[in-house]
């Protein structure tokens, strides 16, 4: 609901420079009618959205990944357009935000070590997601965060991969 104050006073009609211009009290005198209007209406109650009736997160399929030669901005966007939070927010419950912290923590610490991260597809995906989400908050020079982030992406590409491959799916 708006609400606007409307003084009862009768308004001033001059300014120390002048008369005010006729299309400043035409606006007034719209935004007068519209605030009368809008408190006249009904407030209307917004549709309750139910976390059941959303569509359950899917993958990415890994031809539909970002490029190893892609830039900052591309594979921010296809993050945020694929973003796996709520999905796993549901799985884990509780327990994810240390949840989060562990597994963020374990792919930086093995791209520090040059291992291979040792998580199945969709977290490596969730992982990627928090890294951009946090980006900007770690003092991490550009060059390093998107080698980081390709790094991420060419090992979620691998996991997928050999995921398909177990399943025997061409």
């Amino acid at each position: 609901m708006v609400s606007v104050l409307v003084s009862n006073q009768p308004a001033l009609r001059w300014t120390h420079m002048g008369a005010l211009s006729k299309l400043a009290w035409r606006a007034r005198g719209a935004l007068i009618q519209w605030a009368k209007r809008i408190k006249a209406q009904p407030a209307q109650q917004a549709e309750a959205v139910s976390y059941d009736e959303l569509a359950p997160w899917k993958m990415p399929a890994s031809d539909a990944l970002p490029f190893d030669s892609a830039g900052l901005l591309e594979i921010g966007k296809f993050i945020m357009d694929h973003d796996p939070t709520r999905h796993f927010r549901e799985r884990w419950g509780d327990h994810y935000r240390e949840n989060i912290e562990a597994l963020w923590t374990s792919c930086v610490d093995a791209y520090r070590d040059g291992r291979v991260p040792n998580h199945p597809a969709d977290e490596l995906f969730l992982c990627l997601t928090r890294d951009w989400i946090l980006g900007p908050y770690l003092g991490v020079p550009e060059g390093e965060k998107l080698r980081f982030l390709r790094w991420l992406l060419v090992h979620v590409r691998v996991r997928l991969a050999v995921d398909k491959a177990a399943h025997g799916v061409r």
